[in-house]
């Protein structure tokens, strides 16, 4: 079903509202648009989600769920052995950083990274000359 004109340019400029306070758009803000758009303005879940994502192209606006497909990327090709070592860690939260418009501190952009790797079965490698862990381990999980 296609949707009117009119109900499109109202559904953008709601996503735009949404998105005042910041560039990053988190998983939970993203729901509730989506949600809005279903119920207020009875789009489809897939017209709303192309919508939103047009508006966030036009708009510089990067969403998390898009944030972290793209760090699951990258950590993918890191972990060719399935594990993943102290610097593609840092990397991966920078990079995380970046994609989310520094919306995200330090501290969370690292939780979300480790539970990335944790979620795709991906290791830490071992470091230093007792080869701990500890480097991955201080990052506290939620």
């Amino acid at each position: 079903m296609a949707v009117p004109d009119e109900v499109r340019k109202r559904f953008a400029e709601y996503v735009k509202v949404q998105a005042l306070d910041s560039r990053f758009i988190s998983r939970d803000t993203e729901r509730k648009i989506l949600e809005d758009g279903v119920m207020r303005f009875e789009i489809g879940l897939d017209d709303g989600r192309q919508i939103m994502l047009g508006v966030a192209q036009e708009c510089g606006y990067v969403f998390e769920t898009e944030a972290e497909k793209r760090i699951r990327d990258i950590l993918d090709g890191y972990a060719e052995d399935g594990r993943i070592d102290k610097r593609e860690f840092t990397e991966s939260v920078a990079f995380l950083r970046k994609f989310c418009a520094n919306g995200l501190s330090e501290d969370e952009a690292r939780k979300r990274v480790k539970k990335i790797m944790l979620a795709n079965g991906w290791k830490p490698k071992r470091r230093g000359l007792l080869g701990t862990k500890r480097w991955f381990t201080r990052v506290e999980a939620d």
